[in-house]
């Protein structure tokens, strides 16, 4: 048995490694420091960006698709593209989304003249808000980034042609990105995309998403950036979620692409925190840097070139990028599965472990990665459900806690019963296994298992054959885990919010198996750290409020005349509000709270039918029309415009049954093919609320919240049979 010195020896050993990786980590995270406007020509400046978007964006006043605000917007974008020496045209287009959503676009398409033909690189951007925040950073930085990649790239020859790309609508449901690509004549001559984004204020720009068959061009991309903060893990996850970009319909024309995010500070996402004010500077020289060296990247190679498989890829602490081919993962995987069940037959052979104590050990393993995830869920239950909360570093921070000391106890009790050398090829044959079953499952996550996987299997087979020592080896296998999941332990409560805990205590019990199997005892001393710590962080999260007036949470009031009865409602609870549940054609029935309102006098939407087609109006010249049917509608159009078809990843949030249309305008004509008698409900909406919702908008900030996304409107509805 270890003598305690030798352990304390190892637990500082294992100390130091990792908080200088956790050290390295937060460092990296930071992003690189915003360039001055002084910077040479040829570089991007955050702060020249800034400027640039002070301009154009203003970064102040909500623009959504088709506001006087947004035209404005429009205009200074291409009169600052027009300064810069570009060719910069509008397209405007009326499109739709396969979800009915429908709009009239105005996207902005730049290009230097006198360039060359064949295949282009296209940078986007979109340039409109929601209506309840001004977008300064969502997608304002998207923007401020391509005119400052603009400015840079306006006196650089390259090998193929760029197109700019700032498109409208984005918002309302990609509706610029749809006009763009139903236009065969702008679409046809672009090979490959780099889209930019924001679900946040500030954090790393992390490129997120690819296209498929990303074999030949994630190389290219991704060891041209200059901190790059990317996984094959971010991209085989975004795949499986229902979230969309711009670059979901370029993938769906069939578009090679990449895109480009961050999401620190989502308290401020979709609100009117999302101002200029609140532009995080790193995060938008990030977002420049990236974009401009993808873009001198492609912009510079052969873009006809295609592949028909996938890269497995991640960053070594925004340094570099490790890549291989996808189908050479299962062979990684066997070979090192293979290696760590040689070292453990070496191991029983040379009796230093027994086939029970391996046993025990796996179990161990199992148990030190679940039991840390069930006791944050459990933990989690008497904590506050808001879903984001003001100051949530103590609450991640005891996610960091339970998992560490979790698993520490599990593999230390297991290690009263077998011998490190036992338990330590065990967690090497599990972590392999894992490797094994995830290359299967989800390949682009494989690398955090096989990379781990793989160095515990070369650290039990030098221990095996009496070459290393175990405490050397164990920090070696810890670093190499925390280099890849430690980032996540930091970024995901950002990324999902109050559930990440759970995952994030998870991941940390995983990490700590590569090294636990140095103890085999647990100090009272560490025993009641661990837990007087858990204790604390349990409070300080409780005992501090979910909102404050710097950060809000989101609450979005409407006033509702549905022809019956006046209501103010809400998307969650105000004083002397009650729950309602309302809108019976979605698909999960939205929970509101409800109060009775006065009666104002306000035009009522107006919807008519003529044959085939039911025309809706706003009497009120209201910004927003939605139409739903009581009926399934096999073939629609909106304003003479088919919706395209829905994609594999499409999700409804429409109820079985139902079809509803929305578009933002006053007007519009929807053609249902069919002239049997159909149950409507049309309604029209306009921003904000009447001056009668002073009191209720009071109750709101008292209540720390603001508006988010579509923000507060007033909404009048008509039900009939038409």
């Amino acid at each position: 048995m270890p003598s305690m010195s030798k352990q304390v020896r190892a637990a500082l050993a294992v100390a130091v490694a990792l908080l200088i990786i956790l050290g390295v980590v937060q460092w990296r995270m930071l992003g690189p420091a915003p360039k001055a406007s002084n910077a040479p020509a040829n570089e991007f400046s955050a702060v020249r960006a800034l400027e640039a978007e002070r301009a154009t964006i203003g970064g102040k006043v909500p623009h959504p698709v088709g506001s006087a605000a947004n035209h404005a917007v429009r205009e200074r974008i291409v009169a600052h593209l027009e300064a810069l020496g570009y060719d910069a045209n509008v397209q405007r287009s009326f499109a739709c989304n396969a979800h009915n959503t429908c709009a009239t676009v105005e996207n902005i398409i730049a290009r230097l003249p006198g360039q060359l033909s064949g295949p282009s690189v296209l940078l986007c951007a979109h340039y409109d808000s929601v209506f309840a925040g001004p977008g300064a950073s969502d997608d304002g930085t998207g923007v401020a980034s391509l005119l400052e990649i603009a400015r840079v790239v306006r006196t650089e020859k390259t090998r193929n042609p760029v197109t700019f790309l700032i498109d409208d609508g984005e918002e309302a449901g990609l509706l610029g990105a749809e006009a763009f690509v139903a236009d065969r004549g702008a679409v046809e001559p672009i090979a490959a995309v780099i889209n930019i984004e924001a679900r946040g204020t500030s954090g790393p720009s992390v490129m997120f998403e690819t296209s498929t068959n990303n074999r030949w061009f994630v190389p290219i991309v991704a060891h041209a950036l200059p901190s790059p903060n990317t996984t094959s893990l971010y991209y085989s996850i975004y795949e499986l979620l229902p979230n969309d970009t711009d670059l979901t319909v370029f993938k769906r024309a069939g578009l090679t692409g990449v895109n480009f995010g961050y999401v620190k500070n989502v308290v401020f996402y979709h609100t009117p925190f999302d101002d200029i004010d609140h532009v995080g500077m790193r995060s938008l020289q990030h977002h420049g840097d990236n974009a401009l060296a993808s873009l001198r990247a492609l912009a510079n190679t052969e873009l006809r070139r295609k592949s028909n498989s996938d890269e497995v890829w991640f960053d070594v602490l925004g340094f570099f990028v490790v890549a291989w081919p996808a189908k050479w993962t299962m062979l990684f995987a066997i070979a090192s599965l293979v290696l760590a069940i040689i070292a453990a037959s070496i191991l029983v052979r040379e009796q230093e472990a027994t086939a029970r104590e391996i046993a025990i050990g796996i179990g161990a393993f199992l148990a030190a990665i679940l039991a840390p995830a069930v006791i944050g869920f459990a933990v989690m239950k008497i904590l506050p459900r808001a879903k984001w909360i003001a100051s949530p570093q103590a609450l991640v921070a005891l996610g960091w806690i339970i998992g560490i000391f979790v698993a520490l106890a599990v593999i230390a009790f297991a290690r009263k019963r077998a011998r490190f050398d036992a338990v330590f090829v065990a967690i090497a044959i599990v972590w392999n296994i894992l490797a094994l079953i995830v290359t299967i499952v989800i390949t682009g996550a494989s690398y955090g298992f096989l990379v781990p996987g793989l160095a515990l299997a070369i650290a039990t087979t030098l221990i095996a054959t009496g070459n290393g020592n175990e405490t050397a080896l164990s920090v070696i296998c810890a670093v190499v885990a925390a280099i890849i999941w430690f980032p996540f332990g930091v970024t995901l409560y950002d990324a999902l919010g109050h559930d990440a805990i759970i995952v994030i205590a998870l991941l940390l019990g995983l990490v700590t198996t590569t090294f636990a199997a140095l103890f085999d005892r647990i100090s009272r001393a560490v025993a009641l750290l661990a837990i007087v710590s858990c204790v604390v962080c349990i409070v300080v999260t409780m005992s501090l409020p979910t909102a404050t007036n710097e950060r809000p949470r989101g609450l979005t009031v409407s006033y509702l005349d549905d022809g019956t009865r006046t209501q103010w409602i809400a998307t969650s609870s105000l004083p002397n509000m009650q729950p309602q549940r309302m809108f019976d054609w979605y698909a999960v029935m939205p929970q509101y709270y409800a109060a009775s309102a006065p009666k104002l006098v306000i035009a009522p939407v107006v919807v008519t039918r003529d044959g085939n087609s039911i025309h809706v109006v706003s009497q009120r010249g209201g910004d927003r029309i939605s139409l739903a049917i009581h009926a399934r509608v096999p073939s629609l159009r909106v304003n003479g415009v088919v919706p395209p078809p829905r994609s594999a990843r499409f999700r409804s949030y429409i109820a079985e049954g139902w079809t509803r249309v929305y578009t933002f305008g006053s007007e519009m004509t929807v053609d249902v093919g069919s002239a049997s008698a159909v149950d409507v409900v049309a309604m029209d909406y306009s921003s904000g609320l009447p001056p009668e919702g002073r009191d209720i908008a009071a109750l709101r900030a008292a209540a720390h919240a603001v508006p988010s996304d579509s923000g507060d409107a007033t909404i009048t509805m008509v039900r009939t049979k038409l």
